[in-house]
């Protein structure tokens, strides 16, 4: 039985709704449970999107909801533009913030993204910072829905679009949509795989040659 939906861009009021999706989405993913302890992991993955959502995404990016039933949010997509930089002072306070949410695992997330920082375009680009359906809602396009806003926003912009993932679905997912897979390490001393994905953006020479 399928569920009518809605793409639209977040409203302030969708902050913590959105939270609430991306930690049930993320539960399980091999990324968060490599950075995120296991004692209140819900709580700290809530509070980590929170700090996504509403602290970086809404005030200097672009978030896009998926709406179901009765106006819930289903699922969303944060962006980071190219042309939007995020104050250092923000990144320093939400820095402190994340320092208090990961506690013991906070070295094991610096090193991972240490890792991950050679994967990383140098030239200006819109980043994919975070994804993600409700466990509910998912298999009905929602994912590949919330992506379009996102895709025509570097294309509008002239601006690659990049990600990192730690699923081998999900490569497969934004194969579909025209990423490529850049870049792809396994973090060290049993920690999750990543790959590096960027779509140039329509009509570039890149584009045309795919």
């Amino acid at each position: 039985m399928s569920t009518t939906y809605r793409v639209e861009g977040a409203r302030p009021s969708d902050a913590q709704f959105l939270a609430e999706v991306l930690a049930e989405a993320f539960s399980a993913y091999a990324w968060t449970s490599w950075i995120v302890p296991a004692d209140r992991r819900a709580d700290r993955l809530r509070a980590l999107f929170e700090l996504t959502v509403g602290e970086v995404g809404l005030p200097y990016g672009e978030v896009w909801v998926a709406r179901g039933p009765e106006d819930t949010v289903v699922g969303g997509i944060v962006v980071l533009r190219p042309d939007r930089e995020v104050p250092s002072s923000v990144r320093e306070a939400i820095g402190a913030q994340e320092e208090a949410i990961l506690g013991d695992r906070l070295e094991v997330s610096n090193a991972a993204d240490a890792a991950c920082a050679r994967l990383r375009p140098t030239a200006p680009h819109l980043t994919i910072a975070t994804m993600g359906v409700s466990p509910a809602y998912r298999r009905r396009g929602i994912a590949r829905a919330l992506l379009q806003p996102a895709l025509a926003l570097a294309d509008e912009l002239g601006a690659p679009a990049y990600l990192e993932t730690s699923s081998e679905a999900n490569v497969a997912l934004y194969s579909s949509v025209g990423f490529e897979v850049s870049g792809h390490l396994v973090i060290p001393d049993g920690g999750p795989p990543v790959w590096a994905m960027r779509r140039p953006p329509a009509g570039s020479a890149a584009s045309a040659a795919t």
